[in-house]
């Protein structure tokens, strides 16, 4: 199947939720709440390292996933740049992503004057 069409869909799944993660730093709690954004997509699936090729058809930001789920873009149109290998990482990570952030996970307490 095509990366882009899989990372655009994962995406515009990841959009209609929000994550909040806590933390505690010295005794006080603190909140990183993580929202995603459709013309969001664009960087991070890494389009600003595309600008050695041209692709078929000019957009917005924020018709990029919607323009990969159309097929109006395509993995083969952006496998051409010379980039290609650090995007396919990106769009491999953001079709990943929901399941990392619906993992539960625990970090505990870390003392790093411990180390030798």
């Amino acid at each position: 199947m095509d990366l882009l069409y899989e990372a655009a869909s994962a995406w515009q799944e990841l959009t209609a939720f929000t994550y909040r993660i806590t933390y505690g730093k010295r005794g006080v709690l603190h909140t990183i709440t993580l929202k995603f954004e459709v013309s969001e997509f664009c960087h991070l699936a890494g389009f600003q390292y595309m600008n050695d090729i041209v692709l078929p058809f000019r957009f917005s930001h924020a018709k990029a996933v919607d323009a990969a789920l159309t097929g109006r873009i395509t993995q083969a149109h952006i496998a051409k740049s010379e980039n290609w290998e650090a995007i396919k990482e990106r769009l491999t990570a953001i079709t990943k992503l929901r399941q990392a952030l619906d993992t539960s996970f625990s970090v505990y307490k870390f003392n790093p004057g411990v180390l030798p």
